[in-house]
């Protein structure tokens, strides 16, 4: 009997510390999985903080673009990273592109025909100046509040300018597909190729005021360009404009006496507009072959042969100097001249955080803006 009650003594201590064992891994199961937690939540956070520290450095480069006269971005300026700026993170590492806003088309600005070359399609084009015209006039392609007003979710059509490129996508006929759909322009994603940011000051390179040929005094012109023209080219500016106002700079090249050669010399110095900002122009150094053949007057053969040229001689200093390509002719300038800079302001960039731990890389995106001063605003976050 004293034997039997051992023999169950035994089981039932065997079967306490099977238990006690069972409970013990399970506790230290749930420990090691809430270290490794602790641990990743660390990482994540370490990774986010050193996609900041990317996005700073980022910042601080794009401050010092915008300083330069003109605007280029080689490889390694486009491209930053910890490594190549010298930084010492540990086991982190911070990866930054920098894309320039001025290198695409600009949605609020770009004419029908433009849109219609980045879409492939002229009834999205239309859709799209309907949607930011301040009317209910429809184009013949288009859409106002009548067809929004009758979707299964209505809303009225905006009647403004776009606010964020993604609002495309209460466009009629523009879907998620259509932005991720590769342009017909070219080996580039339509949603790549479009933007709201681009603008440049409208002063010369260095900062000072342009002179309005349109409103100059003689006396004035004389001092701003007469390095470059006579009193007679003077005087016939301002009887070309007593004849036919100046619609652009770029016509200077209809005014008689004037040369080709004049005209690049000053074009950077010149303007016929009282307004401080120019809205929607693209850079001639930055935008792909694919963006400047949306341009008017441009095909993509020139726009192919304004890449190898600013790759051959280095970045335009200025518009102007398109005039130094003999296949850009007088008619071709004065279309697309005041569509075009040689600077640029706005900026996004990409900052990827990474750890050597293996944890997923944290990403922020940002448009930022140093065109006042330098100092660079935050127009848009995205962590």
């Amino acid at each position: 009997m004293v034997s039997k009650q051992r023999g169950m003594a035994l089981v039932l201590t065997l079967w306490v510390m099977a238990a006690l064992i069972v409970l013990a891994a399970s506790l230290s199961l749930q420990v090691r999985t809430e270290t490794q937690v602790v641990r990743n939540q660390s990482d994540q956070l370490r990774g986010r903080w050193v996609a900041r520290a990317g996005m700073d450095y980022a910042t601080m480069q794009v401050e010092t673009l915008a300083q330069e006269p003109y605007t280029y971005l080689s490889d390694t300026e486009s491209l930053l990273t910890s490594e190549t700026a010298g930084l010492d993170l540990g086991d982190m590492t911070f990866e930054a592109q920098l894309e320039d806003e001025a290198g695409k088309v600009n949605i609020n600005t770009a004419t029908r025909e433009m849109l219609t070359a980045v879409f492939g399609s002229e009834e999205i084009a239309d859709c799209i100046i309907d949607w930011r015209d301040s009317d209910d006039q429809v184009s013949p392609l288009g859409a106002e509040s009548e067809y929004y007003a009758e979707l299964p979710e209505p809303y009225l059509c905006k009647n403004a300018p776009f606010e964020t490129v993604r609002e495309l996508l209460l466009v009629k006929g523009i879907t998620p597909e259509v932005l991720a759909t590769e342009s017909p322009l070219g080996n580039v994603l339509i949603g790549d190729l479009v933007t709201i940011y681009s603008r440049d000051a409208n002063t010369r390179a260095d900062g000072s005021a342009r002179m309005n040929i349109q409103t100059a005094t003689s006396a004035q012109l004389q001092q701003a360009l007469g390095d470059v023209l006579n009193q007679q080219a003077v005087n016939a500016i301002i009887t070309r404009r007593g004849q036919q106002t100046f619609r652009s700079a770029a016509e200077l090249l209809q005014v008689q006496g004037i040369t080709r050669d004049q005209v690049q010399e000053i074009y950077d110095r010149v303007t016929v507009s009282q307004e401080q900002t120019r809205q929607g122009v693209i850079n001639l150094n930055t935008a792909p072959a694919a963006v400047l053949a949306t341009l008017p007057g441009l095909d993509e053969e020139l726009a192919a042969d304004i890449v190898l040229h600013r790759d051959a001689e280095g970045p335009f200093t200025d518009v102007g100097q398109l005039l130094a390509m003999e296949q850009i002719t007088n008619p071709i300038f004065m279309q697309l001249a005041e569509m075009l800079t040689a600077r640029s302001r706005v900026f996004t960039i990409i900052s990827t955080g990474s750890l050597s731990t293996g944890v997923s890389p944290s990403t922020i995106t940002s448009v930022v803006d140093a065109s006042s001063g330098g100092t660079a605003k935050v127009l848009y976050w995205q962590e």
